[in-house]
């Protein structure tokens, strides 16, 4: 690792680590996170855990789905409880459970970041929402080994907190065939970088342009 690299990932571990993900009390076997999605001005009643709450800072692919509010809280070390969130016809809600990806509670750059990937004084880490739906399951499969053996998202520094479906489902019905993601990276501009690059828009992200339907949004971490 190199002079860059190596002080990015002591800055996003200490900056965004302390301000976010910090549990001094507890450590958790497996992180759990709430999802709440609602086209509500609110979501996710108690503020405290909240790590994303609103509408994006921008919608890269797809609509935000028939839900304009989307809130992510990071949930206690024990196996019931959850935070008060707000009811309704549209309202969908549930758990996900992180990635074995994600530990301690701190974003850290993966190990196959590469400085020449990530812009200078990239020190302001986002979220990145995906709801996607897939459509078609086996040219969906080659996407993913596409994307998951070109590593090209692992070289912008995007690290998984959770992905899949809820377990358990809290409220609504969730959509058939749709996974909720979030991921984090150290920058907006990594993100954007990756996302817009020849190589994922050319060799990559067309294998799924008949295969699923992305919704991917962009998010600022909440700040104590």
């Amino acid at each position: 690792m190199n002079e860059k690299s190596l002080s990015l990932a002591i800055l996003l571990a200490v900056t965004f680590g302390s301000t976010v993900f910090a549990q001094e009390e507890e450590q958790c076997e497996q992180d759990r996170f709430m999802l709440h999605m609602s086209n509500a001005g609110n979501g996710i009643v108690e503020p405290a855990s909240l790590l994303l709450n609103g509408r994006p800072l921008r919608v890269y692919e797809g609509a935000t789905f028939e839900w304009s509010h989307y809130a992510i809280a990071m949930l206690p070390c024990d196996d019931t409880s959850v935070p008060d969130f707000a009811t309704g016809k549209d309202v969908v809600a549930g758990i996900f459970n992180a990635t074995d990806l994600f530990v301690d509670h701190f974003y850290r750059l993966p190990v196959e970041a590469d400085p020449n990937s990530i812009p200078d004084n990239c020190n302001q880490p986002i979220y990145v929402l995906g709801i996607n739906t897939i459509t078609d399951v086996e040219q969906y499969a080659i996407y993913r080994e596409a994307l998951t053996g070109s590593r090209i998202a692992q070289r912008h520094g995007f690290v998984m907190i959770f992905g899949r479906t809820p377990d358990p489902l809290l409220a609504g019905s969730w959509p058939d065939n749709t996974t909720a993601t979030l991921s984090i990276w150290p920058c907006a501009e990594a993100f954007h970088w990756m996302h817009t690059s020849y190589e994922f828009q050319t060799d990559i992200k067309p294998l799924r342009n008949d295969a699923a339907y992305y919704r991917l949004m962009t998010y600022a971490p909440l700040q104590d």
